[in-house]
């Protein structure tokens, strides 16, 4: 059966008529159920890379780059002051900020048009 040309639903729909567990499963249905689960899994890697890749161009867009200086303004719940954190763009798949500190028990944090690019 070609599972490619099957819409997300459809593949969805065949998982759920499935048995639940392995066990409760004949052969046939234990192949079916590979073939749907892989196609599912590279759609979604599929999807995942899109993504990245829109998200890296929106941050290149916005002037971001590698290694960049960068710092965030970040408002005390109460509204009188904040914290400034500091970091600097990095990037694995995508691009983040790796911080000079811990905040919130973090080392990194997601790269927001909130933060703005430091002077040299």
């Amino acid at each position: 059966m070609n599972y490619e040309t099957m819409t997300d639903d459809e593949l969805t729909d065949i998982r759920k008529s499935m048995p639940k567990y392995i066990n409760y499963m004949t052969e046939e249905q234990i192949a079916i159920s590979k073939a749907v689960y892989a196609e599912q899994k590279k759609r979604y890697e599929d999807n995942k890379a899109a993504s990245y890749q829109q998200y890296n161009q929106e941050v290149e867009s916005a002037g971001y780059k590698v290694g960049d200086r960068v710092s965030y303004f970040a408002r005390y719940l109460l509204g009188i002051g904040g914290i400034v954190i500091k970091g600097t763009v990095a990037k694995r798949k995508k691009y983040y900020v790796k911080l000079d500190i811990l905040w919130n028990n973090k080392k990194t944090a997601h790269l927001t048009k909130g933060w703005k690019i430091e002077a040299a």
